[in-house]
């Protein structure tokens, strides 16, 4: 079983922030991380990071208020991946 992500999406959506918080909690615990590289989490968090800092600079919404609160969205979802790695 495998986790890849097409790195090329429009938004980061509520769904892969819950992902990558899933990845993250099973980081934390040394009983999960066998299941984590198992289903190839790893590289799904690292394909997270490079998604999220690409959404982030790029301007998906015409809106300004849209703009910025996609690029939080973004960066919650890159610091969330950042932490399961370092884990």
């Amino acid at each position: 079983m495998s986790l890849k992500v097409n790195v090329f999406f429009e938004e980061i959506t509520p769904f892969f922030s819950q992902v990558v918080t899933v990845l993250a909690n099973m980081a934390a615990s040394p009983a999960c991380r066998p299941d984590l590289r198992a289903v190839d989490g790893v590289s799904f968090l690292v394909d997270m990071l490079h998604s999220s800092s690409s959404c982030s600079e790029g301007g998906m919404a015409h809106d300004p208020q849209q703009r910025q609160a996609e690029a939080a969205a973004a960066e919650r979802v890159q610091k969330k991946a950042a932490i399961a790695l370092s884990r």
